[in-house]
């Protein structure tokens, strides 16, 4: 990413102030719009007499241009009015929101012909003290009057001079607008990869008009921005080569994508070819990581010279391509970078050329879960998360939030092709271990799995949406229709009743003691339970802290039988509970405290599932008419007292 780039200029101004031009002699009078040139020293006072316009010069260090640290995701960002955004065709299309300044120097840069950086000098000439920029190609920005940034101070009277201080001033001011055009203008242009910024790369100078106003404010203009453009060490003097081959290289790749009028296959061609040129060899190290040179040209790369070598054969082929910064959420926040590129529909999908590479470098497999993704596609194979969900974007390209661009907005399914379904489906695991299901039942399933697994690795394109579709379809009718042998039975001579689907057990009777419900229930052979009543059965003694019997040894409502099986994702628990109408309270016995139970909650107005529990709320139906009323309440009340019994069957 880039770097912070003026963040520490006030300081470093501090230590520049010798190599800025003198500016005695500068006086704000009328027209004086000359640039001054006057050997370097500290400026000396200058005299604001009447009213009063010049032009100065002074200059500042471009620190680094590295995209190596993405800033954090924009998770809780609110947008001021005035940074609304829109996508507009380009970054730099974005800087109107920012300034004419920031729009001027973006407009500067755009071009620079290799030749012109390979013609500069080898080596230090004999007049290097007076042409400090010999090993620079120089750009200038221009800001037409109307449209420059400004900084106005208070008028100090005849003794007024221009000071360290307004210089500074006006580096602040002018800061982030040139950060703004730098970031647009490498995130626009991937075929530029030489420049230098940081220590000895590239600098600029820039231009300030001072006048008096309203006799009491002093102006500054900035009029306009010059840069010293400096090559990177290992390009100076083959820039145009290394521009050649890089142009070749892509021209190689993308001529035979050329020869299939199909965009899709254009785009899956040239997301596979930057996956096969740096796979095994992702690399956040080197001179050329950064750049689209690394992979095309050196096989090596990093997330974001990935991006910038997809985009560069997407542009040259005439496909829409952008560079995005954030996070992807792989278990955790991690910086990244990806692209998006527009289809024919006109939307925009997202493209990772980086996590398609796979997270083990040494299988040779090139995956399609980010090929033309929408904001809602599941990746399957990797987090199955949709994508906005595991690629988090943020319009601020550095930590210094200079300036918030836009991205196109996502299409929420993937390109014509939508393997929604499909990705859910493959997902479906039977929750038993295969020996507790009926053996046909089980194989219909495998089959289903097995031919939708298959035909996700070979499906290309919109063409396959009715395979998707019916193999999805096959997959969760088959799930539905898995039989699992039942792991409880009812005991010999018992009348309990199990319901395998709902896994709930009835038609107990009241009392039935826990050391009894081997007499009613009984696991399938091999098998065991656990048993966990519905109340704790006992507690600490006050005095003694031994462990007394508190609860009635009975089983009620809200009482489990736990069946444990051994899976390759750890223990499994199967769960059945048993339900005795009547009982509310969990104690096995239909009493008092029930029908209070049922009066509160009737009174407090609340749904009965909110005010006793979903179970509870079901052994109040006591009746089995589907509603809670006074019906069962009185029913309930006649229970207690022998002369009504409620049935335990339905």
């Amino acid at each position: 990413m880039l770097q912070q780039m003026l963040s520490w200029i006030l300081a470093a101004l501090t230590a520049l102030f010798g190599a800025f031009p003198a500016f005695s002699g500068v006086s704000f009078a009328a027209g004086n719009h000359a640039e001054a040139s006057a050997p370097a020293k500290q400026a000396d006072p200058v005299a604001l007499a009447g009213p009063a316009a010049s032009d100065d010069l002074a200059t500042a260090p471009l620190f680094s241009w590295s995209e190596s640290a993405v800033p954090a995701g924009r998770t809780g960002h609110t947008l001021a009015p005035q940074e609304e955004t829109s996508w507009s065709g380009s970054f730099g299309a974005q800087l109107g929101r920012k300034s004419v300044t920031a729009q001027q120097v973006y407009a500067a840069l755009l071009s620079l012909p290799p030749a012109e950086f390979d013609a500069l000098p080898g080596t230090e000439p004999p007049d290097a003290d007076t042409n400090p920029h010999w090993d620079a190609v120089t750009r200038t920005a221009p800001i037409p009057a109307g449209s420059r940034l400004t900084y106005r101070r208070l008028y100090l009277g005849a003794a007024d001079s221009v000071t360290p201080s307004d210089k500074a001033e006006l580096s602040r001011l002018l800061e982030s607008h040139i950060q703004a055009a730098l970031e647009a203008f490498g995130r626009d242009h991937a075929d530029i990869f030489w420049l230098s910024f940081g220590d000895g790369g590239t600098t600029y100078n820039y231009t300030y008009r001072t006048q008096l106003e309203n006799g009491n404010t002093v102006v500054f203009e900035i009029t306009s921005v010059q840069f010293y453009l400096r090559v990177l060490p290992a390009y100076r003097g083959q820039v145009g080569a290394v521009a050649a081959n890089l142009a070749a290289q892509v021209a190689a790749i993308i001529a035979p994508a050329l020869q299939v009028p199909d965009r899709y296959y254009q785009v899956k061609y040239f997301h596979d070819e930057v996956i096969k040129l740096v796979k095994r060899n992702l690399n956040y190290m080197g001179a050329t990581v950064d750049e689209a040179v690394g992979p095309l040209l050196n096989h090596t790369g990093s997330p974001l010279g990935c991006a910038k070598a997809y985009q560069l054969l997407c542009v040259a082929a005439g496909i829409p391509t952008v560079i995005i910064s954030g996070q992807k959420d792989n278990n955790g926040l991690m910086q990244h970078i990806w692209n998006e590129t527009q289809m024919e529909d006109g939307l925009w999908y997202g493209v990772d050329t980086v996590l398609d590479n796979g997270y083990n470098p040494s299988v040779d497999a090139i995956y399609d879960e980010y090929l033309l993704a929408g904001s809602q596609t599941v990746d399957y194979l990797f987090e199955q998360k949709p994508f906005s969900l595991s690629h988090l974007s943020n319009g601020y390209f550095t930590n210094d939030n200079h300036f918030l661009f836009a991205y196109p907005p996502l299409a929420a399914e993937k390109f014509g092709l939508n393997l929604a379904p499909l990705i859910n489906a493959l997902l479906l695991k039977p929750a038993l271990p295969d020996e507790f299901y009926v053996p046909e039942s089980l194989q219909a399933f495998r089959l289903a799995w097995q031919a939708g697994r298959l035909l996700f690795e070979e499906v290309t394109g919109p063409q396959d949406q009715p395979l998707v579709d019916a193999a999805a379809a096959a997959i969760v009718s088959a799930y539905e229709a898995l039989q699992p042998i039942p792991l409880l039975q009812a005991a010999p001579g018992s009348a309990a009743i199990i319901d395998h689907t709902r896994r709930l057990i009835t038609s107990f009777r009241e009392g039935v003691r826990y050391a009894d419900l081997g007499n009613w229930i009984l696991p399938r052979t091999g098998l065991a339970y656990t048993v966990t009543p519905a109340m704790p059965q006992t507690a600490p003694d006050e005095e003694s802290g031994e462990e007394v019997s508190v609860g009635t040894g009975a089983v009620g409502t809200g009482t489990t039988l736990a069946v444990t099986f051994d899976t390759e994702d750890g223990p499994v628990d199967v769960t059945y509970t048993v339900l005795l109408f009547g009982d509310l309270s969990g104690d096995g016995y239909v009493n008092s405290m029930d029908v209070f139970l049922l009066d509160l909650a009737l009174a407090s107005g609340l749904p009965l599932e909110t005010a006793l529990g979903a179970l509870p709320a079901m052994a109040a139906d006591c009746n089995h008419d589907g509603m809670v009323d006074s019906a069962d309440r009185t029913l309930m009340l006649f229970s207690t007292v022998k002369l009504a019994t409620i049935d335990q069957t339905a």
